[in-house]
């Protein structure tokens, strides 16, 4: 089973950030997606990541984009792989920079 490691998000922006993350294939060719969504609620977003394979870890990352400015944002790695899933037992937290209209843009 595949593991994810050092989870953290940079390069926070208005309407982006950089979810990296490290993944342990152990051996069997896996995929990775980034699960996020606006902590006031609504739709789980998911993005697919980069693929790791091999026995060693792979530090990877991944640019969400679209996101709301002055907003904040709870998020998870997850991996796939033939011999099952990982994420982080917790979700972690970022806010997006700037401010938003009084129209929502």
């Amino acid at each position: 089973m595949p593991t994810v490691s050092n989870v953290s998000a940079t390069n926070i922006g208005n309407t982006s950030a950089t979810i990296n993350y490290t993944i342990n294939a152990n051996n069997a060719a896996t995929t990775t997606e980034v699960h996020y969504v606006p902590t006031a609620g609504g739709t789980v977003q998911i993005q697919a990541g980069p693929s790791a394979s091999g026995s060693t870890d792979t530090v990877l990352s991944q640019v969400i984009s679209g996101l709301t400015p002055n907003t904040n944002y709870e998020y998870n790695v997850w991996a796939f792989n033939s011999e099952g899933t990982a994420f982080l037992q917790s979700s972690l937290y970022f806010t997006t920079t700037g401010t938003t209209t009084p129209d929502g843009n």
